[in-house]
């Protein structure tokens, strides 16, 4: 890694704001990397007409002063906005600051996505705060990783150092870039590294020699520690209670490997686990 990116929006509130930058900071320790904050604006909402029933006769100052009224709602919003981003902006570099770490801020005006994804461009991992609480709005996660050819780590649940790496693995894609994305963790991790626990859900017999041989020769290579686990019963129950019961520190998997409309129709293995982990996630696409 050589570039972090994090994102700095605050809709998921303070507490998990902090949380993220505490894991950030981390990493880019780790990893000798370039912290990059990036606070992404929202369009300022519309001037919405005020428009009267026709039995309500408006005069000229009567509409002059609703004009203005909406004017100044827009202006006091786009304050607030600009002056909630600074605010995020300067806590973030003030941290890294006094982390001893080099880090930038931009502040941007945009569909949330598209700058995140603009500026992913110079990052080797994009950080998410998520509260993953009730109530607090979801981040959307099928575009944003659909989109990025970068991990993306949901990192506000996550605690430093590392121990253990789960990895559910079945042998596609984004499985793969996982497994090599919690691989080069774990040997960038200072010592003891992380152990690796494989996670292959199946219900066929002889599924390790079948589905996780070419992942063990992977782990061997680099000399690390893991354990496999196959799990049976429903993906994402299963891939989340076995990273429970590993104490996992941190889950990867590969992320909305079939087509939008089959996950519309099916549901989405990868939005189940979201909500249902206890650890920080880390999709690869």
């Amino acid at each position: 890694l050589h570039n972090v990116l994090m994102c700095l929006d605050g809709s998921q509130g303070w507490t998990a704001q902090q949380a993220c930058q505490v894991v950030a900071y981390e990493f880019a320790s780790q990893y000798r990397a370039r912290l990059i904050g990036l606070y992404v604006r929202p369009p300022p909402p519309p001037l919405v007409p005020i428009v009267y029933p026709p039995e309500v006769a408006l005069g000229a100052s009567m509409a002059m002063a609703a004009m203005e009224s909406n004017v100044r709602q827009a202006l006091e919003y786009e304050a607030h906005d600009k002056d909630r981003g600074e605010e995020w902006s300067a806590g973030f570099l003030e941290g890294a600051r006094r982390a001893g770490l080099e880090a930038s801020c931009h502040s941007v005006r945009g569909d949330l996505v598209e700058k995140i994804v603009e500026h992913a461009h110079a990052a080797d991992l994009v950080l998410l705060p998520d509260a993953h609480e009730p109530g607090v709005p979801a981040w959307p996660l099928g575009r944003l990783v659909r989109s990025l050819a970068r991990p993306v780590l949901l990192a506000s649940q996550c605690t430093v150092p590392i121990r253990r790496i789960a990895v559910a693995y079945d042998g596609s894609i984004g499985a793969d870039r996982a497994l090599q994305t919690a691989v080069d963790i774990a040997i960038n991790w200072p010592r003891p590294r992380p152990d690796v626990i494989l996670i292959a859900v199946s219900d066929a017999p002889g599924a390790r020699a079948d589905l996780l041989a070419p992942a063990e020769q992977y782990l061997r290579g680099y000399e690390l520690d893991y354990r496999v686990r196959i799990a049976s019963g429903r993906p994402s129950s299963a891939i989340c209670d076995t990273a429970d019961e590993e104490a996992a520190s941190l889950l990867c998997m590969g992320a909305y490997n079939h087509s939008s409309l089959r996950e519309a129709l099916l549901g989405s293995t990868t939005d189940e686990v979201v909500e249902q982990r206890h650890q920080p996630l880390l999709l690869c696409h």
